[in-house]
């Protein structure tokens, strides 16, 4: 595991030093991916009822006019309900609170997609 935490630590190290734009950018490819499309945040949550999908919008929608740039969180941490829990409280925070918060979520997705690649 100390080379996982060494591959970590190093992109961890190159997003802390980066602008704003660019760990911006890290987190919206987190999310996004390249090509715009989500990645595993929404498909992680499963199958949503028309109820939670309508809730995960607005607070979505929210979060993205609040912050600038999409929700992350690890998903694999998470049930559907604690995801739509976090998404409304986070919008709370203040911007460069959140801001650290979704690049420590980067963190805990890179930790566990170093884990799945080696094993």
């Amino acid at each position: 595991m100390d080379s996982l935490d060494s591959i970590r630590e190093a992109v961890l190290g190159q997003i802390a030093s980066a602008s704003d734009a660019d760990a911006l950018e890290a987190v919206r490819v987190a999310v996004l991916g390249r090509n715009g499309q989500l990645t595993a945040l929404l498909k992680g949550l499963g199958a949503l009822t028309p109820q939670e999908i309508a809730r995960f919008d607005a607070d979505n929608g929210a979060y993205r006019a609040r912050f600038g740039f999409p929700f992350v969180i690890c998903a694999r941490e998470h049930t559907k309900a604690s995801i739509l829990a976090a998404l409304a409280k986070r919008c709370a925070n203040e911007r460069a609170a959140e801001i650290a918060t979704a690049l420590a979520e980067i963190a805990k997705i890179a930790r566990l997609r170093l884990e799945d690649a080696v094993n």
